[in-house]
Formats: structure tokens, C-alpha cells, sequence
């Protein structure tokens, strides 16, 4: 008879009716999920259409009529005596910890997955690290060494203009900083 506690409920059973309707959209159909929620859904209309309505109209109709609970009570013993509501409850539960179950033994393995895959991210970043360094170390040996075999021939041309022979010149057909030092040696 508390209208804040119906009021409560009413708006309980359209969220839920809600929260039923958008799992539909959102999981696909003939997943595992799919089929807990169409379980869920078939004992939580049944647990409304043979339990809570006729309760709520039953005590509706014996507020009305004045004659006491006798309707509610009577409907409510029923109900007790073949233990409908219980059983429907159970059943519920049970639907919802098999989807809890499921759904935390596929988050584990998801989690194995993602842990997996970011360890493989992690060695791939490495070993790409690697390579550029080792790439770069050879590409700045591989520069040094070839300006340095330049530089060679041009000490080789001072030492031995130095020296007094003067029919020496390097051919270097570069057009760079090591060009203008090596057109300067041979004009010397």
C-alpha cells in the first residue's frame, strides 16, 4: 500500500525494460551473451506477468473494494504455496551468474590477449629502436670513412708538395667543402 514504494518499482521495471532493449541492440545475435540475456529477459516477464502484476492488481483491487487484504492475501498464499516467485528468482540468478561468469572468463582471456599484444609491441619497438641506431652507426661509419679516405689523398698531396714534387694534383669530382680545399691544393 506505500504509493512511494510502487512508484519506485514502476520506474524500476521500465529501466529495466530499457536496459533490456538496448542489451539487445548492442550484443550480437547467436552470441553466447545473446542467449543469457533472451533467458534473462523470458524469466524477468514471467516473474512481472505471474507474480508482481497480478500482486500489484490484487492489492489495487482490495484498496478500491474495502474488503480488507482477503484478494491479495489469498493470491499471495497462492503464489507462496507453489512457490512461483522463489523459483523464478533462482532461475534469475542463476542466468545472471552464468553471464557474469562468462563475461569475467572472457575478459581474463582478452586480458591475455591485450598483454600479449603489447608485449609483442613492446618487442617490436625495441628491435625497431635497434636497427636505427645500428643503421645510423653504420651509415656515420660508412661517412666518416669515405671523407677520411678523401682527407688522405689530399695530406698525401701537401706531404709530397712539401716535399719539392710538384707534378702531383688529386682528381676529385665532389662539388663540396673537401672540393674547394682539394682545387686549392692543386693550384698550389
Amino acid at each position: 500500500g506505500d504509493s512511494l514504494f510502487i512508484q519506485t518499482y514502476d520506474s524500476a521495471v521500465i529501466e529495466n525494460r530499457d536496459i533490456l532493449k538496448d542489451l539487445f541492440v548492442l550484443i550480437p545475435d547467436a552470441s553466447v551473451q545473446q542467449k543469457y540475456i533472451t533467458g534473462i529477459n523470458g524469466l524477468y516477464n514471467q516473474w512481472i506477468n505471474n507474480f508482481a502484476e497480478p500482486l500489484q492488481a490484487a492489492k489495487e483491487k482490495t484498496g478500491k473494494k474495502n474488503t480488507g487484504n482477503v484478494p491479495f492475501e489469498k493470491l499471495y498464499k497462492n503464489k507462496q504455496s507453489i512457490a512461483e516467485e522463489e523459483n523464478i528468482i533462482r532461475l534469475l540468478q542463476d542466468k545472471f551468474k552464468a553471464l557474469s561468469n562468462y563475461e569475467y572468463d572472457r575478459r581474463e582471456k582478452r586480458k591475455v590477449i591485450l598483454t600479449n599484444s603489447e608485449q609483442q609491441t613492446k618487442n617490436i619497438s625495441f628491435w625497431l629502436t635497434a636497427l636505427s641506431i645500428i643503421t645510423g652507426f653504420v651509415i656515420a661509419f660508412m661517412l666518416v670513412r669515405h671523407i677520411s679516405a678523401r682527407i688522405q689523398k689530399m695530406v698525401k698531396l701537401a706531404t709530397s708538395i712539401a716535399a719539392g714534387n710538384y707534378g702531383v694534383h688529386v682528381t676529385d669530382k665532389k662539388n663540396d667543402e673537401l672540393s674547394a680545399l682539394e682545387k686549392s691544393l692543386n693550384y698550389m
